[in-house]
């Protein structure tokens, strides 16, 4: 991460030149893994790999982001506009993902369930608490079944 902070100007330029705006994203145009912009650095002979909005929030700040999550206000992981990006902890990903995309649970309502679970809650009852459905409570519970192993 410290390339971009040695040079930010070359760097912001070099993103610049990798982007097509789409609304009030910037939608990185290179390579991309799940969906993240990929921005590769060569130094001295040495290849690393550096996610996109990660670059782009560091240039724009001025500091590495280190373990802090970036997170996007726009929910496109393709976007590398510093004003979409914000750093974060895990906690507020997974609360962002879980009230974004309502298929998700965080998983403090996980803890909860197995707590009701546990005083002998019936799986209706545990959804009826937490706004959710029977069958979805009834699979979070169900013995998750092992894979064959593969002889060849």
């Amino acid at each position: 991460m410290q390339d971009f902070l040695n040079e930010p100007d070359r760097w912001r330029a070099y993103i610049a030149a990798r982007v097509k705006p789409n609304g009030d994203c910037l939608e990185w145009q290179s390579a991309r893994t799940q969906g993240y912009g990929l921005l590769c650095v060569k130094r001295r002979g040495v290849k690393a790999n550096y996610r996109a909005h990660r670059a782009a929030w560091a240039i724009e700040k001025g500091e590495d982001p280190g373990k802090r999550y970036i997170l996007h206000l726009c929910d496109n992981r393709a976007c590398v506009n510093p004003k979409h990006l914000y750093a974060g902890s895990h906690d507020d990903n997974m609360r962002d993902m879980c009230e974004r995309h309502p298929r998700f649970t965080h998983p403090d309502k996980w803890a909860r369930a197995r707590r009701l679970r546990e005083q002998g809650y019936t799986y209706k009852r545990i959804a009826e608490a937490l706004g959710m459905k029977r069958p979805t409570i009834a699979a979070h519970f169900r013995p998750k079944r092992k894979r064959k192993e593969y002889d060849g």
